[in-house]
Parts: C-alpha cells; structure tokens; sequence
C-alpha cells in the first residue's frame, strides 16, 4: 500500500468527529523519504512539461528509489485540512512566499517551495530525504489544521477572516469613489 494513503488515512482516522487548529501524533509503517517522493511525483503530475524540464533533478530524485539528494532551493510542506475547497493547482505560482504551488485534498494539504527562505505557516517535511527508503520506524508529527477556502497558495484565512477583508476592501472602494470628481 503507498505510503501516502497510508497517511491519508492516518489524517482520515485524526479528523473522525473532531475539529482542531493543531494535531500532534506519530506515524509507523510509514516511510518518511517514500512518502516525500509520492508528494513531490503529485506536484510533478499537476505541474505542466515545462515544470520538469526547468527542474531536472526533482524528477531525477522521484525515479530513483534510493536516491536521497534532493536539492536545497526545494522544500515541502505539510498540513490537515478539512474545512474548505479542493486545491490542486496546475502552476508554480509567485506570492509574498516565493515560487509555490499547493495541493490539497482532504485529509492532507502539502506545498512545494522553489528558492525561498521564507518561513510559512506549515509544518516542513523536506528533512525526509535524510531519512533511509526502508525506514518504518516512529515519526512524529505537528501539524496544523487550515481551511482552503480561496484558490490561492498559502491563504488559509477562515470564512469571517475573508469576509471581513471583503467589507474593508468594498468599503475602501467606496471611499475611493466618493473622493473621485464625476466627469
């Protein structure tokens, strides 16, 4: 069984009848590195050819099960999620983040970082690669529950969060017209 689904209903089984802002739990039967490569081969599938052919030595690290040199400039980040919309985006997109893309599908969210040093709001797994393919030892995890309601990467404002930047935004404009002279 993949170890991803093997996460995925770890994630599943954490959620039954519950909701919280951060889950703290430990995983065995899971190899780390095997999980990380099955995240990073969902990344390249939604990314277009172009994505691949700019980043090389990611596919080059997915291919080889034991390869374990997965370049700094990328990282991967973790998540639960079971509020919100699906997010499985088909680019690496630019924010205040950096280059990233983000998929999610409940129970799990995760993001694929290029170049940047910023720190974000998630829990990073790129450490994995360190970890030896046959390893099914205990892992540990803290991962924080977000909504995905917007398609945007890394926006994990709740529904009154956006809501309010809404009825700021409007009254902002409204203001703006307001001061503008009619023509």
């Amino acid at each position: 069984m993949p170890d991803y689904f093997k996460m995925a209903q770890t994630g599943k089984a954490i959620f039954q009848n519950k909701n919280f802002s951060k889950a703290i739990f430990t995983t065995i039967e899971i190899s780390p590195l095997k999980l990380l490569k099955q995240i990073l081969a969902m990344f390249i599938c939604l990314n277009d050819a172009e994505f691949t052919d700019d980043e090389s030595e990611l596919l080059n690290f997915i291919k080889n099960p034991n390869e374990n040199k997965l370049p700094e400039k990328f990282r991967v980040f973790m998540y639960l999620n079971n509020v919100g919309k699906i997010r499985n985006l088909t680019n690496m997109y630019t924010n205040h983040f950096g280059l990233v893309n983000e998929l999610t599908f409940p129970p799990l969210g995760f993001v694929l970082s290029v170049n940047s040093k910023h720190k974000f709001p998630l829990t990073e797994i790129t450490h994995f690669k360190n970890i030896p393919l046959n390893y099914i030892g205990e892992v540990k995890y803290t991962l924080l529950n977000h909504p995905t309601h917007l398609p945007f990467p890394i926006d994990y404002r709740n529904l009154e969060e956006i809501n309010e930047a809404v009825r700021k935004s409007e009254l902002m404009e409204k203001n703006q017209n307001i001061k503008r002279p009619n023509r």
